[in-house]
């Protein structure tokens, strides 16, 4: 069941763009070592956060991840932010697509943080991506 207000949309799967941000945050979680894991599992929390809050299944964000549905339910971490070197690195997008959803509006609770780097809320991160996504892609 659905928080009250939320987006959910049971019946859209979830969209390409979507599914393989998904898939590298996973990637990234299994792959790294040592000091790095932290940072993968607290970046692999945020972007299950960000896909349940912009509305896809639990079910279909663990498809996506190979999980079950119990184990991204306890995982997700809601109302998270992610800096701009996560979603330009790690998560492979690009320089001129941020600003590009930027000026467009579709990034507007962008934040400065202490040592002014830039972050945005992994919810709009995920809309982004998932915007004007054609029918099942």
């Amino acid at each position: 069941m659905s928080p009250p207000g939320s987006r959910y949309r049971p019946d859209v799967p979830v969209p390409a763009r979507v599914r393989n941000v998904l898939v590298r945050a996973r990637k990234l979680e299994l792959e790294a070592t040592g000091t790095a894991r932290r940072g993968a599992h607290r970046l692999m929390r945020d972007v299950l956060g960000g896909a349940i809050e912009a509305g896809y299944s639990i079910e279909a964000v663990a498809a996506c991840v190979q999980a079950s549905a119990e184990s991204v339910r306890g995982r997700a971490s809601r109302g998270s932010w992610l800096a701009a070197s996560e979603v330009l690195g790690p998560l492979g997008i690009r320089h001129d697509t941020l600003a590009r959803w930027r000026e467009s509006g579709r990034l507007p609770s962008e934040r400065v943080g202490e040592r002014g780097e830039l972050f945005y809320a992994s919810l709009e991160i995920v809309s982004a991506l998932g915007a004007n996504a054609p029918p099942h892609s």
